[in-house]
């Protein structure tokens, strides 16, 4: 039986390729396999059990471990960034503007205090009694007063009248007036015949004051002989002007069509009109010192 199931076992094994097909042997009783069938066959294996019994002609081979499997990369797709889109951050709600219902305050205009002069030219600090003590008293508005001389100028101060070349005195004259003419009083002083004769300065005096004026203030005239000129008041002494203030003396040109000859018209028509009550005192000073002029055209022409 054992030997028998043996065979099976063999026949089986062979038949499946296991135990591969090989030349005839003997199988002992120990179930040991040998190639012999002869004499002395499985002596150390207890004898022979079966003979005539194929056995495999070689060793079988050894199973072959199977291939590990390739390592499968799996590259993840690509995750697609996402795309932001900025937008601008809301601004301001608008204000709503609401008109006010509180009407605006009414424009208010403040009259410019007016500078008051003494006399003399000084700034007068007040208008009340005594405000001009010591300084010859409160000088009219609008009345030509002594002022500070101003720089020289460097050319003359002129002008294109229809008649020629107009020449006017620069800052250095002013002008100024006598503090012992009023209005009050010029019935006694220049509406008076003879009255400016004795006040008028010495001839001396004003031709001293020339020559230092065509090589002071008064330089850019070419000619420098004092006969050319006219040592003039700029507000002449029949309107009330100083007599003997270089505030109020200039070397006028005698040249020309609107020279000093002509001055001398607007002084004489000035004159005549303050003492007939036309104008005031105050204006004709006023007019005379502002533009001589001017004022030739207006109570002149």
């Amino acid at each position: 039986m054992r030997k028998f199931f043996l065979s099976v076992v063999l026949a089986l094994f062979t038949v499946a390729g296991v135990v591969p097909a090989a030349h005839a042997g003997s199988i002992c009783k120990d179930g040991s396999w040998t190639a012999s069938e002869g004499r002395g066959t499985c002596s150390s294996h207890g004898g022979v059990s079966q003979s005539g019994v194929a056995g495999p002609s070689a060793p079988a081979p050894a199973p072959v471990a199977p291939s590990a499997p390739a390592p499968v990369v799996v590259t993840p797709a690509p995750v697609p960034s996402a795309v932001v889109t900025p937008t601008s951050a809301p601004g301001p709600a608008p204000v709503k503007t609401v008109a006010s219902a509180v009407p605006a305050a009414p424009t208010v205009t403040v009259p410019v205090a007016q500078t008051r002069y003494c006399k003399d030219g000084t700034i007068a600090k007040s208008v009340g009694r005594g405000a001009c003590s010591g300084h010859s008293g409160l000088a009219p508005i609008g009345a030509a007063v002594p002022a500070a001389p101003g720089t020289p100028q460097t050319s003359a101060s002129t002008f294109t009248a229809p008649i020629g070349e107009v020449i006017l005195p620069n800052g250095s004259t002013p002008g100024a007036i006598n503090p012992a003419v009023t209005q009050d009083n010029i019935k006694s002083t220049i509406c008076k015949t003879g009255y400016t004769s004795t006040i008028r300065p010495s001839s001396s005096y004003t031709t001293a004051l020339k020559k230092q004026q065509l090589t002071g203030a008064y330089s850019y005239f070419t000619d420098k002989s004092t006969g050319a000129y006219e040592e003039d008041h700029l507000i002449s002494l029949e309107l009330g002007g100083a007599p003997s203030d270089p505030r109020n003396l200039w070397p006028e040109p005698y040249a020309g069509n609107a020279g000093a000859r002509l001055k001398d018209v607007i002084e004489n028509k000035l004159n005549s009109l303050v003492c007939s009550g036309t104008i005031s005192l105050a204006t004709a000073q006023n007019v005379i010192a502002t533009n001589w002029w001017t004022a030739y055209q207006t109570y002149v022409k």
